[in-house]
């Protein structure tokens, strides 16, 4: 169960940044204009696509990992599984609401007069990554207590995801609230993430318990 999960950690790990980082960089740029998104947008359609499939991925390698997760550490405390469950599976359904936004971009591309609703939807797209990244934040603010106390996994990691869910909180809620603010919110999301998530999913794999 263990090494299923990390499979699953897997994907959103590494097909995440590209999708999430990469393919933005592309088609917003520095000019965020609407006409000159779309025309990036255009420009880049297969890449753009790409980043939707790898959207499509993690969703879908979410809703099994949901599953896995409430297996381990439902043992460890019901309601607390449950609760951290709901609010990843909010989260997926926040990710796949953006695949939604950026099919209607891509449809919107095909008539330069539509480039303002197809820039909208772009834009919406932006402050969705937000809303998800808040219902992760609790995801982890729940995990933690549940792997502090599993007896399986160090309780270090149970510490450090606490941590990543304080970054992820203040992305989420701090950029929308604060949007003057986000590209510090997001340097600070940039730190703890790694520095709480990653070791998690590395004990995931090179641990060798049979759970």
């Amino acid at each position: 169960m263990l090494r299923l999960a990390a499979a699953l950690y897997a994907i959103p790990m590494f097909v995440g940044p590209f999708s999430m980082m990469y393919v933005p960089s592309k088609i917003l740029g520095a000019d965020a204009t609407g006409a000159a998104v779309m025309d990036r947008l255009r420009a880049h359609e297969l890449l753009f696509r790409l980043g939707v499939g790898a959207d499509l991925a993690i969703v879908l390698a979410e809703l099994v990992l949901c599953a896995v997760l409430f297996e381990l550490f439902a043992p460890v405390h019901g309601l607390l599984a449950r609760s951290a469950v709901y609010a990843r599976l909010a989260m997926t359904a926040l990710q796949a609401t953006n695949i939604g936004l950026s099919l209607a971009a891509l449809h919107f591309s095909r008539e330069t007069s539509q480039d303002a609703l197809g820039s909208a939807a772009l834009a919406m797209h932006g402050q969705f990554v937000h809303l998800w990244e808040a219902c992760f934040a609790l995801h982890l603010a729940l995990l933690s207590p549940l792997v502090w106390r599993s007896g399986f996994a160090p309780r270090a990691l149970g510490a450090l995801l606490a941590l990543a869910a304080g970054g992820y909180a203040l992305n989420g809620a701090g950029a929308l609230l604060v949007p003057s603010c986000a590209a510090v919110f997001a340097a600070v999301v940039a730190g703890t993430a790694v520095v709480g998530e990653v070791p998690f999913v590395l004990w995931l794999v090179v641990t060798r318990r049979g759970r």
